[in-house]
């Protein structure tokens, strides 16, 4: 369905998942997740590139949903380090 979606508004989505990467965690929650960050890049994003990476830094898991629609500017949000 989010495929879907994604093709509607002329997007295109691109994965870059770390080889071997594994994550211990609550399966359906990581997902639906995955799926919210997804679908909101796609609400802001018309003929665009969204892209999903999710990389190993240390001992945490970075994922990262980026895309080029309009939206906040760099640095609108503070983060936790």
């Amino acid at each position: 369905m989010l495929r879907l979606t994604l093709l509607g508004r002329g997007n295109q989505l691109i994965t870059k998942i770390e080889k071997d990467l594994t994550v211990f965690c609550n399966a359906d929650l990581l997902s639906q997740v995955a799926f919210n960050l997804i679908q909101n890049a796609q609400n802001h994003t018309e003929n665009g590139v969204i892209s999903l990476s999710a990389s190993r830094e240390g001992g945490q898991i970075i994922v990262t949903v980026c895309d080029n629609g309009f939206g906040y500017f760099s640095g609108a949000f503070a983060t936790r380090g």
